[in-house]
């Protein structure tokens, strides 16, 4: 088994795709950061944001909020592509000869999910260092311009996701929310890599479809139930966003996805035992 995932990850990193993604994170979080750099240049340290509230993921991010638009096919590209491309391009048959089919399954799935993470969050940790090297760690400030006196601002930070986390350390809850977005994108890519298992879609293109519509048709379970709280993906996968979020549902949907590709994985590999 960790051959296979070893080998994965290898073949995974060597493809273009993976590799142009992982570029891609690397230079936008560096022009977040150098945007900050120059915006922020010569501020007085009473007047100057957060170290941690300038992050790429952060609400007030611009670039941040155009990455979130295409961030459900983006998310997709590192590896969610793995089991179509071995499929197509005769790897899997070889891989098969070496290992089992069920740990060549278990393998590319976890070797899926670990190449996910590992893309979408490792440049972000990089950031987090410049953003306390570059700025006065002292600086305790909001682009909300709302003092930390007012009344105002204990209901704005009440609104964070896990807002108790950020109130202990706000260091602490930055990387904490950067590791989470990087679970949930592993999550996504390792759905589109089970869907493509059974072969639903011949052209490869196809395959964004899947982790679009779900990401879609969570955006639009608000208006159809009416619910109190907010389902769209732009709002939890992004830090220090206020707009009515639902911890509880959030944890119990994540459970629920993974769940449906454990299963979908298990009926997977019980139909090729029986083949």
């Amino acid at each position: 088994m960790v051959n296979v995932i070893r080998m994965q990850m290898h073949v995974m990193f060597s493809r273009k795709s993976t590799i142009c993604m992982y570029f891609v994170m690397y230079i936008l979080m560096l022009i977040n950061f150098f945007g900050n750099v120059i915006q922020y240049y010569e501020y007085d340290i009473w007047n100057m944001y957060h170290p941690m509230k300038l992050v790429f993921l952060g609400e007030n991010s611009s670039l941040g909020f155009y990455f979130m638009q295409y961030y459900p096919f983006l998310v997709v590209m590192p590896a969610g592509f793995s089991y179509f491309t071995d499929k197509n391009s005769g790897e899997l048959i070889f891989i098969e000869t070496r290992t089992s089919k069920k740990n060549y399954y278990l393998g590319t799935m976890i070797a899926t999910f670990a190449t996910t993470f590992m893309i979408f969050t490792f440049p972000l940790f990089i950031e987090m260092i410049l953003n306390c090297i570059a700025f006065p760690m002292e600086a305790l400030g909001d682009q909300s311009n709302v003092q930390m006196f007012e009344p105002i601002y204990t209901e704005m930070i009440q609104g964070y996701l896990f807002s108790e986390l950020w109130l202990f350390n706000p260091y602490i809850y930055t990387f904490a929310m950067i590791a989470l977005f990087g679970v949930v994108s592993g999550i996504l890519a390792c759905f589109a890599a089970v869907v493509s298992m059974f072969g639903i879609s011949k052209f490869k293109i196809l395959l964004f479809v899947p982790v679009y519509a779900l990401l879609y048709l969570l955006r639009i379970f608000k208006k159809s139930l009416n619910l109190e709280f907010t389902t769209n993906y732009f709002f939890y996968l992004r830090i220090f966003c206020v707009e009515h979020l639902n911890e509880t549902v959030y944890v119990l949907l994540l459970a629920i996805l993974v769940a449906v590709i454990g299963m979908m994985l298990f009926i997977k590999m019980r139909k090729d035992e029986l083949s």
